[in-house]
């Protein structure tokens, strides 16, 4: 059964919080954090006077990550990547063990992504990045960063995460300049300069959406990672089942604005976290990692925990 965005949220901080005072039974030192926007304490949000870095590494990551050296940097952590909930975080402990030192990716992960994608060919070594960069896009100025990465030579696969998010990414529509070339919206800008044209190359959009108006604004996120998909690149979308928000935009957007008979449609591929759970672990992601992942992240409060566990026999 379905339940409210709300209820969700609710539902993952408590088993968050949770799951952090079963790992660390003495919890004074950790939490609360403080939450700068409403300049309250908040239990699902770490305490960041000895730096957001060491709050993360020490309290954020799972115990089969901990021991990995640490691949993300300073400036890429996001504002709340401190917060038990954080979709940057949750990415991170997801991949990172099917990654060696130096970013090459595990046969367990190819394994997956020969799933995902089928014609995953591996013809060199395959590269992950987290927090990736495009610079070779002729996107104007903000350039769209992906949660995750992975190209062999020839296959670009981009992975866009969420988790508690209320929704994907929209930007503001100002009525006033639908049918106005003399008034400026930066937005409208970079779609009049860069989205129009990508939109209609990439094949994947209906041509009467092709427009700047509120429906491109309200599909902003989604419209900007679907547009990289080409011959050789796909994007993966991966959402909580429980969080009706995302997933409810998700449907929107491909019955309103997407070709069934796209060629490229496939190469835009929708995933649940519980199911790339399940993919992972029978792809050969490790019971340890699979079950705490699961446990920490996909658990609802009043499930028993042996349910989450996994194993092999």
């Amino acid at each position: 059964m379905d339940i409210s965005y709300n209820t969700f949220k609710k539902q993952v901080l408590d088993n968050l919080v949770t799951h952090l005072k079963n790992q660390y039974p003495d919890t004074s030192a950790i939490i609360p954090g403080w939450w700068p926007r409403h300049h309250v304490p908040r239990d699902h949000i770490l305490n960041i006077e000895k730096g957001q870095m060491n709050a993360i590494k020490d309290y954020n990551l799972l115990k089969s990550v901990m021991t990995l050296p640490f691949l993300l940097s300073e400036k890429q952590l996001h504002q709340c990547a401190h917060h038990l909930n954080s979709s940057q975080i949750m990415c991170y402990n997801f991949f990172r063990p099917q990654l060696n030192d130096k970013k090459y990716v595990q046969n367990p992960l190819i394994n997956l992504l020969k799933v995902l994608v089928g014609n995953f060919c591996c013809d060199d070594k395959p590269t992950a990045r987290f927090e990736y960069v495009d610079k070779s896009s002729e996107e104007p100025k903000r350039k769209t960063n992906f949660d995750f990465f992975i190209e062999d030579g020839k296959t670009k696969i981009y992975f866009e995460i969420k988790y508690t998010e209320n929704g994907f990414g929209t930007c503001d529509f100002d009525d006033r300049t639908e049918n106005n070339d003399k008034l400026d919206n930066p937005h409208k800008t970079k779609f009049d300069k860069y989205y129009r044209g990508k939109m209609e190359s990439c094949g994947l959009f209906k041509q009467n959406v092709i427009e700047w108006n509120k429906t491109f604004c309200n599909y902003y996120q989604l419209i900007r990672n679907a547009i990289n998909i080409d011959e050789n690149s796909f994007v993966i979308v991966i959402t909580d089942k429980r969080n009706a928000s995302t997933n409810n935009q998700i449907e929107s957007f491909k019955t309103n604005m997407l070709i069934e008979s796209a060629p490229y449609l496939s190469h835009l591929i929708f995933k649940t976290w519980q199911e790339m759970v399940e993919l992972a672990h029978g792809n050969g992601f490790s019971d340890e990692h699979m079950s705490e992942f699961r446990e920490k992240y996909l658990k609802s409060r009043d499930e028993p925990r042996d349910c989450f566990r996994f194993s092999r026999g």
